[in-house]
Parts: structure tokens; C-alpha cells; sequence
């Protein structure tokens, strides 16, 4: 009957460690995730302010685990210009690649020059007029 005993206290145990080891991963994960809104805190002022500065709405603001998303849309007052569809070459890539690459990076600069620690990506494909005219962006941070 003791055997019987300690197999119970045996399965508590192990069970007893488990949800141990189950709270400590929830601990760490709440910490980060602490760590990364915060980082989000920081950050938006200046991407409001950024956005303002160039005479852009911001839609679309989303935090995934590891980014923040957001689309930008020009005001009526904004000089900016979506880039005209100029159609395909024989070899299927676009015309207007290098005008595209030149302006994402171009917006992506707007953003790394005034906020620390972040990379950007603009997706270069919605800098292409289109009925939507959004400027898709995503926000990471640099491990420092």
C-alpha cells in the first residue's frame, strides 16, 4: 500500500514541476511582451509626428508579436505621388522597379533617420496608384 502512496506523491510531483515550468515560460513571455509594448509606447509619438510632418493619415495600426503594421494615406494637401503602372518588361518585372525601390527606401529613410533601433519596410508595390492608395509599412526593432 505505501508503494501505492508514493506513486501518488510521485505524480504530484512531476505534475507539481510541470505547471512549475509552465508559469516560469509565462513569466519570461509576459516580460517580453512588457518589453515590446513599450517599445510600441515609444515609438508611435514619433511615427505620428513623422506622418504629420509629411501630411499623411495613418490606418490601418496593427501590432503583430514581433511588428507593428500600419498603412500611411496622403492628406489632399500632401505633394505626394503614387507612381504610375508602366506595365511589364519581356522578362516579367515591373517598369517602374527602380522608381518603387528608390521611393519605399526614400520613406523607409523618413523613419530610421528620427526613431532609433527600428529597421522599416515599405511595401514598394503600394506605391503604385491604385484605387486603395495606401503606403504599407512595417515597423521592426533591432535588438539593442
Amino acid at each position: 500500500m505505501n508503494t501505492l502512496v508514493n506513486k501518488v506523491y510521485d505524480k504530484l510531483g512531476t505534475t507539481r514541476s510541470f505547471y512549475q515550468l509552465k508559469m516560469d515560460e509565462l513569466k519570461t513571455k509576459l516580460k517580453a511582451d512588457e518589453q515590446f509594448i513599450q517599445k510600441v509606447l515609444n515609438i508611435v509619438p514619433n511615427i505620428e509626428q513623422i506622418a504629420h510632418e509629411k501630411k499623411m493619415n495613418i490606418e490601418d495600426f496593427s501590432i503583430t508579436e514581433k511588428r507593428v503594421k500600419l498603412s500611411l494615406v496622403p492628406k489632399e494637401e500632401s505633394k505626394f505621388i503614387f507612381i504610375k503602372d508602366q506595365g511589364y518588361t519581356s522578362k516579367g518585372a515591373g517598369r517602374n522597379q527602380k522608381q518603387l525601390n528608390t521611393k519605399a527606401e526614400k520613406i523607409e529613410k523618413w523613419f530610421t533617420d528620427k526613431i532609433e533601433n527600428i529597421s522599416v519596410n515599405v511595401n514598394q508595390f503600394s506605391l503604385e496608384q491604385s484605387p486603395i492608395n495606401k503606403i504599407l509599412c512595417d515597423f521592426y526593432f533591432n535588438n539593442k
